[in-house]
């Protein structure tokens, strides 16, 4: 538990100084994609604290497979995010232009939320 709530703090910390840090701090996509994996890292810590608060609460079955639909989701964001990730570097060292990758980015974004929509789908009639 100690250690998802220093997550939470250390990553929360930086995803503010990108924030308030100003317009160059988010300057490029590759920096907004960073920000991303920040804030689905920050959010997880916070979530796996609160589900274990919540286990010890309330150990019913239905909380249960709220927390196994919280944590499918995240890692799900945080596989479509470090996919962004690469695809940004890829066109950045191949040198494509962000507006000839943006329909990549578009699709991965697309397909990662069609596996969220999937995942809350099965959670919520199982």
């Amino acid at each position: 538990m100690g250690l998802h709530l220093i997550g939470a703090v250390l990553n929360g910390f930086i995803a503010l100084l990108y924030i308030f840090g100003g317009r160059h701090m988010l300057a490029d996509r590759i920096d907004k994609i960073v920000l991303g994996l920040l804030v689905i890292c920050c959010l997880w810590s916070i979530a796996t604290n609160a589900r274990l608060f919540v286990d010890l609460s309330y150990p019913d079955a239905s909380v249960g497979s709220i927390t196994g639909a919280t944590s499918s989701i995240v890692i799900t964001l945080l596989v479509g995010a470090n996919v962004l990730l690469a695809m940004e570097r890829y066109f950045i060292s191949r040198g494509t232009s962000p507006s000839a990758s943006a329909k990549y980015h578009i699709a991965s974004m697309s397909f990662s939320s069609l596996l969220c929509a999937v995942i809350i789908g099965v959670f919520a009639t199982s």
